[in-house]
């Protein structure tokens, strides 16, 4: 095992949990030959962490704590404090506070708050927020998550920003502020339906309906259902770019340009790139209605 996995196999797994695959996120923790106890340095903090958030996700709450707390307590003994490296506090704090731990909870977030303040990292102030939100509850529990949502909104922390709208408008709707509610869910759901974020577009969804609305549902297969991150790689793609090509002009790594094609293959209905180009231009050009689901492409010869 390379000194890097840990953090390599953490961070594919954190993907999983997003996307609601905890079967994947669990076989690709299980990948890492880890030893138990795991060793205080190193990477494994975040091995450990990953693992407490897939934990909470499944809603074994005692053993997410456990987990988070361990990662902190290896993160502090390579000397880090950071939240914005490592938001372990955030972690354990919602998992104390399904648990019924509100006092602890608590106590975990505002820790967390107060160092990212000090960090002067948004993305990691607005999570800690929104945590402390969460546990919180009530008009103060309001407030933080307005606060939340307005440090993050311009941010690059997309994924996080849903998350903030979303359990804002969950909590405005227990308020019986439905208006308000509605419009805060509506907009976290888009953001986390185009980022794949199932779990959390659930969420935003079940919300919605409690608090009168109904959702859009969401296209499964064609170019409206690829996200912008998936439309930039497949427009690339057609364009005859190589991964890695792709990879430098939109700065990300090779492996995330073939996950997002690997995507775009399955919604388009397609196996091969050269395909590419004739999905994307024959949709435009019929103005998107002629498309059809993968079952009926995979009929068509080849």
């Amino acid at each position: 095992m390379s000194v890097g996995d840990p953090l390599l196999i953490a961070l594919q797994a954190e993907c999983f949990v997003e996307q609601g695959r905890f079967a994947e996120a669990e076989s690709a923790l299980r990948s890492v030959d880890m030893p138990d106890p795991p060793p205080s340095n190193g990477l494994f903090y975040w091995y450990l962490h990953a693992r407490a958030r897939l934990r909470h996700a499944e809603g074994h709450h005692q053993e997410a704590v456990e987990a988070a707390v361990q990662a902190g307590e290896r993160f502090a003994a390579c000397g880090g404090h950071n939240p914005a490296v490592l938001s372990w506090r955030s972690t354990a704090a919602l998992a104390l506070h399904a648990l019924g731990q509100t006092k602890e909870a608590t106590a975990l977030a505002h820790d967390e708050v107060d160092l990212a303040q000090r960090w002067r990292a948004d993305f990691a102030f607005g999570r800690a927020l929104r945590a402390l939100g969460l546990v919180t509850g009530g008009e103060t529990g309001l407030e933080l998550l307005n606060e939340a949502v307005a440090v993050l909104e311009h941010g690059p922390a997309r994924l996080e920003y849903a998350s903030a709208r979303i359990n804002l408008g969950a909590a405005l709707r227990r308020a019986n502020a439905r208006a308000e509610a509605r419009d805060h869910l509506t907009q976290g759901l888009d953001l986390a339906s185009h980022r794949g974020a199932a779990p959390l577009a659930e969420l935003a969804k079940a919300e919605l309906r409690a608090a009168g609305a109904r959702p859009a549902r969401r296209m499964i297969y064609g170019p409206r259902s690829l996200t912008p991150s998936e439309q930039r790689v497949a427009r690339l793609a057609a364009r005859g770019l190589t991964n890695r090509a792709i990879a430098q002009q939109l700065y990300i790594t090779a492996k995330t340009v073939e996950i997002h094609l690997g995507s775009c293959y399955r919604k388009l209905g397609i196996t091969r790139r050269i395909q590419l180009a004739g999905r994307l231009e024959g949709a435009s050009a019929l103005g998107w209605s002629a498309l059809k689901s993968p079952e009926q492409h995979s009929q068509e010869p080849s």
